[in-house]
């Protein structure tokens, strides 16, 4: 009963988590300049006029998103520095109901892996169903350029996941049979064969639509806002920025900019609480993993010892076992949560 429901949760998650397309939009024939009092967007048929709001809690606010990604490239400065407006959305993968499933499956089979890990075969299926959804489809937007560089990053955030690199690490374990947690799902056998080699091949098209989100033209994608900072800067300085959707880099990256932006005196409290907000929770997690490991040094090392494990490298991977079969919660924590957060 336990698997079935988890297996159609995960399956809800899944399904509501597709699509990355490019949807065509049938472009107006022309839009009227703005005036101080509205905007109109003139098309073959009708013309709509509404009045230019002031920030984000205006009642227009999306209609005039609407019109002014329409043609993002003729975008005004004035359109630029509309409050709480940063650059043209794309639901279909930056939306909220794309990123909060992604998320809560992400999570929910982490615990699973930590908790019941003989649980987690059909869960695994679900992953690989999600992020070859969200690879294919957007490999086919980029190709049509229904994305965005942007939006083609998030893509890659989305799929490039801890959990995503948790299963990598399980898969190569597999190839060098290395018994591990998701020996139900990922072991050397041959009939699991199948399911590392999926794992290893999504991988490679995440990696290589990193590369190619990092390399390519802006002619490759939809054209962005003109003030929008994420245009093509050379390709050193594009790779550094999509690294930062790579999961426990993209961390280290936020925080090494975020400090180079605070010592140079500019936005002094944003660049603080980003600081903070991204540290504090590792530091917590490093104090508490330093306080059990002293605590239980004794049990670990007495089973270690019990165990006739010797080698320094074999050493090392017994207690990381111990440790995380005796404090489960820090290993979802350190592995999962906090990643996540």
């Amino acid at each position: 009963m336990l698997s079935a429901g988890i297996s159609l949760l995960f399956l809800l998650l899944a399904t509501s988590s597709n699509g990355v397309g490019a949807h065509s939009h049938p472009r107006p024939s022309a839009i009227s300049p703005r005036a101080d009092n509205g905007s109109s967007l003139s098309s073959p048929t009708a013309t709509f006029t509404f009045t230019i709001p002031r920030d984000s809690h205006d009642d227009g606010f999306s209609d005039w998103i609407g019109v002014v990604c329409l043609h993002p490239e003729d975008a005004t400065q004035a359109d630029c520095e509309m409050p709480g407006f940063s650059r043209c959305p794309n639901p279909d993968v930056s939306g909220i109901l794309v990123r909060v499933p992604a998320y809560l499956a992400n999570l929910l089979l982490g615990i699973i892996i930590i908790y019941h890990p003989e649980e987690a075969a059909q869960g695994v299926w679900t992953q690989l169903l999600t992020v070859y959804s969200l690879l294919i489809s957007a490999v086919i937007a980029v190709y049509t350029k229904g994305l965005t560089r942007f939006h083609s990053g998030m893509t890659v955030f989305l799929v490039l996941s801890p959990l995503s690199l948790t299963l990598l690490v399980y898969s190569l374990l597999g190839f060098f049979n290395r018994p591990h947690r998701l020996d139900s799902i990922l072991s050397s056998q041959r009939k699991h064969l199948p399911p590392r080699l999926l794992v290893l091949l999504f991988w490679l098209l995440a990696l290589f639509l990193l590369i190619y989100t990092s390399t390519a033209n802006d002619k490759r994608f939809t054209p962005p806002l003109p003030c929008d900072d994420l245009q093509d800067k050379g390709h050193f300085a594009a790779i550094v920025y999509s690294l930062i959707f790579v999961p426990y880099l993209g961390i280290l990256l936020v925080i090494l900019g975020t400090l180079a932006v605070y010592g140079t005196g500019e936005h002094d409290a944003a660049a603080n609480a980003i600081i903070i907000g991204t540290v504090t929770p590792f530091l917590l997690l490093l104090v508490a993993a330093v306080y059990a490991a002293v605590r239980s040094r004794r049990a670990l090392t007495g089973e270690v010892a019990k165990a006739n494990v010797s080698g320094m490298r074999n050493k090392f991977w017994a207690y990381w076992a111990l440790f995380g079969q005796r404090y489960p919660f820090l290993h979802l924590c350190g592995v999962f949560l906090v990643p996540m957060v």
